[in-house]
């Protein structure tokens, strides 16, 4: 009966590190296209770029702050760097993730 129960726990223990893994994939997946997104708005003039001056324009429309949407600059800069690390390297966010499951620290 115990060993039946601990199969059945070790089971559960690691379809829970799978879905850790999943979420931390998705999270990155999130983060990539935040930086993908802010710097398509920044590009646009729809959002304001770090240091910008509150110049109002011509048509009295001035850019969104990230503080104004809820977003950092801590939390940008995080989702460049996972951006950039996935555009240097694809596939390194779920070789990382597989190997922090393997590893069991997810």
């Amino acid at each position: 009966m115990f060993r039946k129960d601990k199969g059945a726990h070790d089971s559960q223990i690691a379809a829970a590190h799978r879905f850790q893994a999943d979420a931390l994939e998705i999270e990155a997946a999130a983060k990539r296209r935040l930086a993908d997104e802010v710097d398509a708005g920044q590009e646009r003039g729809e959002v304001a770029k770090a240091g910008q001056p509150s110049i109002i324009p011509e048509q009295n429309n001035t850019p969104t702050k990230l503080t104004d949407i809820g977003i950092t600059a801590a939390k940008i800069h995080e989702a460049r760097i996972f951006r950039d690390a996935e555009l240097a390297e694809p596939g390194i966010t779920k070789k990382t993730v597989t190997q922090l499951l393997d590893e069991g620290t997810s």
